[in-house]
């Protein structure tokens, strides 16, 4: 995403579109260097802390501005869940209305005269 879209301050903006992002760490660490170098030191301190300050607000930000999942499932996962039941419903349908074709073949063999199939044999 271009920084231009994220940052909202123009100051900022600014020094986002002169500065890209991975460019940014290494100048204040030189910065930072150079001030404890020219003694100093608490001013290289307070800018060091303000940089780790910055970096877990934005990382702070961007966790407590992700996106969650709806509240409420869409209409695709409703239709999804509506065509899975419709299609578990019609495989059982199918399995009754093949036991029901085997239990009236069987009923007109006996009315026909015939003897029960033995208990083992379920044809």
């Amino acid at each position: 995403m271009p920084p231009y879209v994220a940052i909202k301050s123009l100051r900022l903006r600014r020094l986002a579109l002169l500065l890209p992002r991975w460019l940014l760490a290494p100048a204040v660490i030189a910065l930072v260097a150079l001030l404890w170098s020219i003694g100093a030191l608490w001013l290289a301190v307070v800018l060091a802390g303000a940089c780790l300050v910055g970096i877990a607000a934005l990382l702070w930000w961007r966790w407590a501005a992700r996106e969650h999942p709806p509240a409420r499932p869409t209409l695709f996962v409703v239709r999804h869940r509506q065509q899975r039941a419709v299609r578990v419903l019609r495989a059982i349908e199918r399995d009754l209305a093949q036991d029901v074709a085997v239990i009236e073949s069987r009923a007109r063999r006996l009315e026909g005269g015939a003897t029960p199939d033995e208990p083992g044999d379920h044809r």
